[in-house]
């Protein structure tokens, strides 16, 4: 079966030889995002792909039409969001710029045909154990695609200059996962062109999905594994101090607070201190291992993970209090 990323190149020659020309500008994305998670066995999977093209004129004093294309996403396996913009011409400027000109808003002149269309399938599956969701699997597929022949118009000189007429295309989608009760799929789209795409780009909803540093995903990110870092440095300067005979309990809370990627590491760790305790000759060995083992499960870091963090904390609290019995 053919795919978009073999249909695309084809696409791209036959427009950019027939219909494209240096009068019109072909712009399209294809976005795919797949979100998995599932309790049995622990698993989660997140998928993304992606395609963005563009054939269009380049002038002789290096401009070129402007396009705009930005997704976002939250990077969360629950409550999953989606933000995604396209937009040409005059409207994609003013996204980033508010301040700058808006296109024409006269209609007058020749006429000539364009096109400019998206398609959207979101799909949400969630599966319950009493009131907790135990699997979630989230799809989102989008295309945008545009072909619009260039205007021209007068400027302020007398001079004939070309004009890329604006489109604006939105979409702001959460998944959300929670009790029965309260898991949906929020979706907000909307589609438009001509001066009022210029409008809505001067929107601040709009402005914030183009730009949105602030809660930018990826800062979102460092951020968290920052936090987790400290929190895990913390918790292995105070385990120096635990005493042999207080490491069970140290091993104990850490999997009961789910900081154990395996279920079965907390007895192969008790029975190493069981061990040692009972062998003076292998001590020192079998303890190495176990503090190894304990080291590299409290050191794993993801941001992906939002509880873990305050895991980390908690634990910290208790190891903490064991050094100093």
């Amino acid at each position: 079966m053919m795919t978009w990323r073999s249909l695309f190149l084809p696409m791209v020659l036959v427009l950019s030889t027939s219909c494209a020309n240096v009068d019109s500008v072909l712009f399209v994305t294809k976005t795919s995002l797949g979100v998995d998670f599932d309790t049995k066995p622990p698993t989660a999977s997140i998928a993304y792909d992606r395609v963005e093209g563009y054939v269009g004129p380049r002038y002789e004093n290096g401009a070129v039409p402007p396009v705009v294309a930005r997704i976002q996403t939250d990077g969360k396996i629950f409550n999953t969001r989606v933000r995604q913009l396209y937009a040409t011409g005059s409207a994609a400027t003013l996204v980033a710029n508010p301040a700058g000109p808006v296109g024409p808003t006269v209609l007058t002149g020749e006429k000539r045909l364009m096109f400019f269309g998206t398609t959207t399938t979101t799909g949400l599956k969630v599966t319950f154990t009493g009131q907790y969701p135990d699997s979630f699997h989230l799809g989102y597929k989008r295309k945008e695609f545009s072909f619009i022949p260039l205007g021209s118009t007068t400027d302020s000189s007398g001079n004939r200059v070309d004009v890329y007429p604006s489109v604006l295309a939105t979409i702001d989608t959460t998944a959300v996962a929670g009790a029965p009760g309260e898991t949906g799929l929020l979706v907000g789209q909307f589609f438009t062109t001509g001066a009022a795409a210029d409008l809505y780009a001067k929107d601040p909803v709009i402005q914030g999905i183009f730009k949105s540093a602030a809660s930018d995903a990826f800062s979102a990110y460092r951020a968290s594994v920052a936090a987790q870092e400290s929190e895990a440095t913390r918790i292995l300067r105070c385990y120096l101090g635990v005493a042999v005979s207080g490491l069970p309990e140290v091993w104990e809370h850490a999997h009961a607070r789910g900081l154990f990627r395996e279920p079965a590491l907390l007895a192969e760790m008790k029975a190493l201190h069981g061990k040692a305790t009972a062998d003076p000759a292998a001590r020192d060995q079998n303890l190495r291992t176990a503090n190894q083992w304990y080291a590299s499960e409290i050191a794993i870091l993801d941001g992906s993970q939002p509880t873990r963090l305050g895991q980390l904390a908690e634990h910290r609290t208790k190891v903490c209090d064991i050094a100093r019995r």
